[in-house]
């Protein structure tokens, strides 16, 4: 199998949603640094996940940010994005006081509705 390179910077995100779509464009722009973006329903990006990180079962809720042989999944994925960012979106990462308990019921709400959310 040809796997990523994996010293890039990874995002995995479900690209059949627009919202998704969408957001991680915004992003795209606001990276100060060149990440590798991965459809989270190609086969190749389960592989990956499963076997670099064993993550099993992959969940179709998240976004999966995979940096220095680690990976962050919901909000903290959220937060690398936002302080790999140029300003001043960068100023956002002061969010990452909340406590990830709190964030990430904020994700899951909003990754619960996010096929409705662009209709």
């Amino acid at each position: 199998m040809n796997r990523p390179n994996f010293s890039r910077k990874i995002i995995v995100f479900d690209d059949k949603c627009a919202f998704c779509t969408k957001i991680i464009l915004f992003f795209k722009k606001q990276l100060l640094s060149d990440f590798l973006y991965l459809s989270l329903y190609d086969v190749k990006s389960r592989t990956f996940l499963k076997e670099e990180f064993q993550i099993t079962p992959i969940n179709k809720n998240t976004i999966y940010v995979c940096i220095n042989n680690t990976y962050y999944t919901k909000s903290k994925a959220v937060f690398v994005l936002i302080k790999n960012s140029s300003y001043p979106l960068k100023c956002l990462f002061i969010l990452n006081i909340l406590p990830y308990k709190i964030a990430d019921k904020i994700y899951d709400f909003v990754a619960k509705n996010r096929y409705r959310i662009m209709k």
